[in-house]
């Protein structure tokens, strides 16, 4: 029953607007203009699909071939390098022949090795150029260049599987994918590796030699970054497993590439492929050298970017249509309706709480007259508020401010001073000397600014010792360790003396006997770091557990209801100068506590040097 009256209210209103002029012509309006656009947005953006669409398709084949040509290109110049040793006859002769010579003859033809890879790797250097090394294959090294840990590739060549790849080929170039270079010492970075087996084809002899080169990434990756198609899409390369050589994406090399999109690209051509950051168009091409496939990856949102803004310009027409139609439905019915609505818009603003609003009607009918009489209730209700509502607020005011004035600090400073000034007279030292201390600190407390040099809040400091050595005797005895570059820097005022306060009260006042206080400043890593210790009683480990906590969590697990034996709370000074640091220096601060029971506590912070 409920939701059948809701719905009969819900379609009773509908009628009520639906019945109005105004609404009428401004619906009619709508619909013709905004259809009309409708049906011509729709054709344009269908035309400017297909074109995008397949021009894309033609920029990308344009880009992948290039990228395809550079890369082989590159590829097959790390091939006819690695090659080239079968171009020497002493070589090959001298592989077939390594196990028949002598340990001299076998030192001259390493020698001669040695000589012959460093003239073909560094006479003209060779680019992304890592390193080289090559084994006979009962695992003797023959040589190796400098770049290479003996240790680690002696490992690789016994343990890792790109040698038996590499005489499988028979004496093709094989290119190993992306891996770490855990071969040298160079900062971390990925490397891929060319490989061949070395070996007198004509001799029955099964005598060879495995060599192989390592290569940085840095020639693929300028070749990739330089083939960019447009924001947001990337291309990979990937090995013959489809392991990743590298990406301009997120993708990591080493790591297995999406089967997926492998699948696509096992065809050749392109196709379209969703996933949940979006659509994308897939085109790859593979090169004949390594027989790796280079994918590239347009998202849709780029492709038709101009198809996009043709949907955008066609809401933005309907948008300006609809308002254009509701000015033109507005002049046309506003010389019925405009008393009324200004009327009725009167209405809703004072509804609002906007006794000001009056209504202005230059009309002597029936709605001017009610117009009149509206703004003569209008006039008579702000009369009332305003006597007796402000008149009531400016009183409190005044109130208030007496009371404030009342509490004059200059009274007080004129007091302890015609204190001191008696205690002066009967010989008083220490009544003089608590009360000029005391005054001291009112003045410090009621200064204007929130900064201080740290002498001065040194001075503050010395002055409440003053007061509590007055009090307490000999029992409270303090060490200072001040550096003197400290003096000058700011500080927060009052940031010392609610911890000095806390270092008294609930250490030395409780300890039995003579206590020591000690401060320190001191200037460390462009940082001021404070130091406020006691050898009172130390706190229990549960309460400094809660304390630390509160400053690990910026006050978020603190109880401040704990007491201690004379129902004083614990630690409050202590949180107020924290959370007071905490908002100002940021985490440029931080603060410390240190105690043990019977050897007293510790409070360090640190606060910038410049603030």
């Amino acid at each position: 029953m409920i939701l059948l009256s809701r719905w009969k209210t819900v379609v009773h209103n509908a009628r009520m607007r639906l019945n109005k002029i105004r609404t009428r012509l401004f619906l009619t309006y709508v619909v013709v203009t905004v259809l009309g656009i409708c049906i011509i947005g729709t054709m344009s953006y269908r035309v400017s699909y297909k074109s995008l669409e397949d021009k894309a398709i033609s920029n990308i084949q344009e880009k992948a071939a290039q990228v395809q040509f550079n890369l082989d290109y590159y590829f097959e110049q790390i091939k006819n390098v690695l090659i080239a040793p079968y171009f020497q006859t002493n070589f090959i002769s001298g592989i077939n022949n390594y196990d028949s010579m002598s340990t001299l003859d076998q030192l001259v033809y390493k020698q001669n090795l040695r000589d012959f890879f460093i003239k073909m790797y560094y006479v003209t250097p060779q680019r992304d150029f890592s390193g080289f090394f090559i084994f006979m294959s009962d695992g003797e090294m023959l040589f190796h260049t400098v770049e290479i840990d003996p240790e680690v590739i002696q490992k690789s060549f016994t343990q890792d599987n790109w040698v038996s790849k590499t005489v499988n080929t028979g004496g093709s170039v094989y290119f190993g994918g992306a891996e770490p270079d855990i071969y040298s010492s160079r900062p971390a970075r990925n490397i891929f590796s060319a490989s061949i087996i070395f070996r007198d084809i004509s001799n029955q002899r099964n005598q060879y030699s495995v060599a192989r080169t390592h290569y940085s990434l840095e020639s693929i990756i300028h070749i990739l970054n330089e083939s960019a198609i447009g924001k947001g899409s990337k291309s990979v390369i990937v090995d013959k497993q489809g392991r990743i050589i590298y990406s301009t994406g997120e993708e990591r090399a080493g790591e297995q590439f999406d089967p997926a999109i492998l699948d696509l690209t096992s065809a050749g051509g392109y196709a379209w492929y969703k996933d949940k950051h979006g659509k994308f168009l897939v085109m790859s091409s593979k090169s004949g050298v390594p027989g790796w496939t280079t994918i590239f990856l347009t998202p849709e949102t780029y492709i038709f970017d101009a198809s996009n803004q043709i949907k955008r310009l066609t809401f933005g027409f309907a948008v300006i249509a609809i308002l254009i139609t509701a000015a033109v439905s507005f002049l046309f019915a506003s010389s019925i309706t405009k008393p009324i609505m200004q009327l009725y818009r009167s209405v809703t603003s004072i509804r609002l709480g906007n006794l000001r609003t009056r209504t202005a009607i230059g009309r002597d009918d029936e709605i001017g007259k009610i117009a009149l009489n509206f703004n003569e209730m209008l006039d008579e209700i702000e009369s009332l508020i305003q006597t007796k509502y402000v008149n009531q607020i400016k009183l409190k005011e005044s109130e208030l401010a007496l009371l404030q004035s009342q509490i004059n600090p200059h009274f007080l400073y004129n007091t302890l001073d015609s204190i001191r000034a008696i205690a002066d007279h009967h010989h008083m030292e220490n009544i003089a000397l608590m009360t000029t201390s005391l005054g001291n600190m009112f003045r410090y407390s009621t200064t204007e600014g929130e900064f201080v040099s740290i002498e001065q809040e040194l001075k503050h400091i010395s002055d409440y010792v003053i007061i509590q050595k007055i009090r307490f005797g000999p029992k409270i005895q303090v060490e200072w360790d001040i550096e003197p570059e400290t003096l000058s820097k700011p500080i927060y005022k009052i940031s010392l003396q609610p911890i000095v306060e806390n270092a008294i009260l609930h250490g030395l006042e409780k300890k039995k006997g003579p206590g020591t206080l000690f401060i320190r400043t001191r200037i460390e890593d462009e940082s001021i770091w404070f130091t406020i210790k006691d050898n009172g009683p130390g706190m229990a480990e549960s309460k400094l557990k809660r304390i630390r906590m509160w400053i690990d969590h910026d006050g978020a697990d603190f109880d401040d209801g704990d007491m201690d034996d004379k129902g004083k709370k614990l630690g409050i000074g202590l949180m107020n100068v924290h959370s007071r640091l905490r908002i100002i220096y940021g985490d440029r601060y931080s603060m410390s506590v240190q105690s043990e029971p019977g050897l007293g506590t510790t409070v360090s912070f640190r606060i910038p040097a410049t603030p």
